[in-house]
């Protein structure tokens, strides 16, 4: 596979990621971007003229893109999208939408490509101090991501919040791929093996203990909904990481769908991770948070 192809399917995954609104807009920002393509390649200026858009890889020269493609947006038939068809692809906002998305899955990747690295060369050290370690990896080209009709100084408040929110969305991404490689990709109470149902469950909420939001010992991989009674504490687990099940959820055992997806697991041990068991203090405050 080419890098460029690479890149494609790499994006349609990453775009596919975070909500179901995001899936949906998937296949459309990949046909956007490919329409896009040929559209920069003949009738942009020399400098932004790229032969195939997949094998652009620097966040500044996407960042210029977008721009140049809002500005032309702004020109209608007189631009660059004069004749242009599917006509809706660029006046709808498809093509500067994508390209947005496409920044974001850049400055993401070639972060990740760094916190891959800095957790494999450190990787059996306490977990405590990888996560330290991985959350002080800056990520460069960070302040492309911010839009370009916010004049923001990066020394105020306002800018390092922006910042710090940018880092967090980047972060985030880092620790599901990590939880999930941790667990084979199968939701470690079920097995179920499909991607886009897995969920990495922060034990300790992110908000909660900054020190531990890339924790690897801080992560199970679950399914979308066993995540959601982990996170609402219908759920818990005990130190042998057996399935607790609350009040709330086992007075609902009349329904035949809640009997089947949470009396029958009930007792069930999570299955071993790969290297990172789960802290079994961080169960314990889990526990506790919600009265098991």
């Amino acid at each position: 596979m080419t890098t460029a192809n690479a890149n494609r399917r790499s994006f349609q995954i990453f775009a596919c990621e975070g909500s179901p609104q995001s899936s949906n807009k998937a296949p459309s920002y990949v046909k956007a971007l490919e329409l896009l393509g040929p559209i920069l390649r003949n009738k942009a200026p020399d400098e932004l003229r790229v032969r195939d858009i997949w094998a652009v890889q620097s966040p500044q020269l996407i960042r210029r893109l977008y721009e140049y493609v809002c500005e032309e947006r702004k020109k209608g038939d007189k631009g660059i999208f004069a004749g242009e068809k599917p006509k809706s692809y660029w006046k709808d906002g498809f093509m500067s939408a994508a390209l947005r998305s496409y920044l974001e899955f850049r400055v993401t990747y070639n972060h990740k490509k760094r916190l891959d690295a800095a957790y494999a060369e450190n990787k059996d050290l306490p977990p405590e101090e990888i996560s330290r370690i991985l959350q002080e990896q800056e990520v460069e080209d960070i302040k492309q991501l911010v839009p370009t009709d916010k004049r923001i100084d990066f020394r105020s408040w306002e800018g390092k919040e922006v910042l710090r929110q940018s880092k967090t969305r980047v972060n985030q991404r880092f620790f599901r791929d990590l939880i999930l490689k941790n667990y084979q990709s199968q939701c470690c109470l079920t097995g179920i093996a499909v991607p886009d149902l897995l969920i990495a469950s922060h034990i300790v909420p992110w908000a909660d203990d900054p020190k531990n939001r890339l924790n690897p010992c801080n992560g199970l991989c679950l399914n979308a909904l066993h995540d959601k009674a982990f996170d609402r504490g219908l759920i818990s687990f005990d130190d042998d990481c057996r399935l607790l099940l609350s009040d709330q959820i086992t007075g609902h055992f009349d329904n035949e769908t809640v009997n089947t997806n949470f009396a029958g697991f009930e007792g069930q041990q999570l299955t071993p991770p790969a290297q990172h068991a789960p802290n079994l203090k961080f169960l314990a405050r889990h526990r506790e948070s919600w009265g098991f």
